[in-house]
Formats: structure tokens, sequence, C-alpha cells
């Protein structure tokens, strides 16, 4: 006959003994902090070693370092990660508990933001000869595209939460955004020379009462106001008042250009009124001196 069934015991508690109470909400939450913390940074772990296998780097452990590429991948899908949450577990986590998960990443993604700026700050002091640091594939490059991704994630999170601190993330591409506005005046004062150096200062046209210069110096203005805007550089205060001081020096420089040359005119127009004075003078004392001679023979 097959044996009688005997339910297990092994959860029941022993003979005289109370069963352990049953967990408060205030413990429940305390664990699901921990739990949704330590998710927050395996994920982030996760990611940083898929990022630099898929750019055939040694992992961390093996002393691989991050480069600007990865992390960028790193940071966006970090920020994939957090829509995701927030779209799919928002109603359900608590919101403490969420806002706790993406300050870890946060956290996370700002220490190595520091870090690259850091190495980026580093190699500039020891190569300072780069006269184009900005050109394509550049440094400077890739991390102005890592500005952007995680601009773009940051005013996701001041979406989700205004209390989560991105002040990190917004000021430390700061040296980066500092050092394009530098380059871009740069380029835009060497544009400015050549410009005057060969401008006619005559109108356009028949109807246009501006020289060629001044289409060529602030075409190229408006041309970086508009990829500072696409970059979302301004939301860093310092960086934004750099580049308007930076519009304003251009803006006198070319006032000053047109002040050097409009005397440059003078100066030339006095000089030929001076030339024309003295050779009328020159001919006025020969006509006197001609003039006494014929007295002096009648």
């Amino acid at each position: 006959a097959a044996p009688a069934y005997v339910p297990p015991t092994h959860h029941l508690p022993a003979a005289g003994k109370k069963a352990a109470p049953a967990a408060t909400d205030e413990e429940e939450g305390k664990v699901l902090k921990v739990a949704i913390e330590r998710f927050a940074v395996v994920f982030y772990g996760d990611e940083l070693c898929a990022a630099l296998r898929k750019g055939s780097m040694p992992l961390p452990d093996q002393g691989g370092q991050m480069g600007c590429k990865q992390l960028k991948r790193v940071a966006k899908r970090s920020h994939q990660m957090i829509s995701n949450l927030v779209e799919g577990f928002g109603g359900v986590l608590p919101h403490d508990v969420l806002v706790l998960c993406v300050s870890r990443i946060v956290d996370l993604l700002t220490v190595d933001m520091a870090a690259m700026i850091a190495a980026y700050h580093v190699r500039c002091q020891m190569y300072p000869e780069n006269e184009d640091p900005f050109e394509n594939g550049s440094d400077e490059q890739l991390l102005l595209k890592l500005h952007h991704r995680v601009n773009l994630l940051i005013m996701d999170l001041q979406i989700i939460d205004s209390s989560i601190d991105i002040m990190g993330l917004a000021t430390a591409t700061g040296p980066v955004l500092k050092a394009w506005i530098d380059n871009m005046r740069r380029t835009i004062f060497k544009w400015m020379q050549t410009a005057t150096s060969n401008e006619s200062w005559k109108s356009c046209g028949e109807e246009s009462y501006h020289s060629h210069s001044v289409i060529d110096v602030f075409a190229s203005a408006h041309q970086s106001v508009e990829t500072f805007a696409a970059l979302k550089m301004g939301m860093n205060s310092s960086v934004r008042l750099k580049f308007l001081q930076c519009l304003g020096e251009i803006c006198s420089e070319y006032m000053a250009c047109m002040d050097r040359a409009g005397q440059k005119e003078q100066d030339a127009r006095a000089d030929a009124v001076r030339k024309r004075a003295e050779k009328t003078g020159s001919l006025a004392g020969l006509m006197t001196v001609m003039g006494g001679g014929i007295v002096r023979d009648l």
C-alpha cells in the first residue's frame, strides 16, 4: 500500500516557541531600499563591463579603463533603464525607493564623468600644443557628444524628481565646454582678421548697406550660437556667462576693426590733402620766385 502523506513541518515553529512576528512596513521598506540600491550598482557594473567588451578592452579587474565612448554607452543605457523603471514600476515602487535607485545611478555616473574630465585635463597639460583640438574624432569632440548624452538624461531627471542631485553631472564637463568656447573665439577672431584685411568697406549690393566681412563674421558667430544651444551647454551658468562674454568680445573686436579701417581711411585722405597742399605751396613759391626775377629784369 502507498505510504500515508505527511505534510511538511520544516516551516512550522518548534513546539513551545512563538512564531516570528510579521515584518512591519518600515522593515520591508528598508529591505526594498537595500535591494534597489544593490540593483543599481550591479546594473551599472554590468553595463560598464559590456561597454568594455564591445570596445575589445580589458575588464576593470584586468586593469581596463573606460574611455569616452564606453562612458557614453553606459550613460545611454542608464538613461534607458531609468526610463523603463519609471514607466514600468513608477506606480508600484514607492517614490522614495525609485528616487534612491536613480540617485545611485547618477552618483556612479558622476564619479566616472569627473574622472574622465580629470584625465582630459592632464592630457591638455601634457600636450598643450594641439592647435585644433575639436576636429573630428578628437577627445574633445567625443566629450562634447558625451555632454549631450548626459544632458538628455539630466532633463528627464528633473522631471522625475527635482530633489535628485544633478549638479555634479551638469558641471562635470565645464572645462571641456570652456575649452570649446576659447577655441571658437580664436577661430572667429582669425576669420575676422582675414575678412577685414581684404575688405573694401563697400556695400555688398545696391540694396544693402553692409560690407562683406560683417556677413562672414556674424554668420560664424550665429553658427556657434546654434551649436551652443543644440548641445545645451548653457545649463552650466559659468559656461553660459563665458559664452556671452565671448560673443560680446567678437562684436567689440569687429567694431574696433571698423574704427581702425575708418581711421586709416581718414589718415589717407589727410595725407592726400597735405601732399596737395605741399604741391600747391611749392608751385606758388616757384611762381613767386619767377615773378620776382621778371620784375628785376624789368
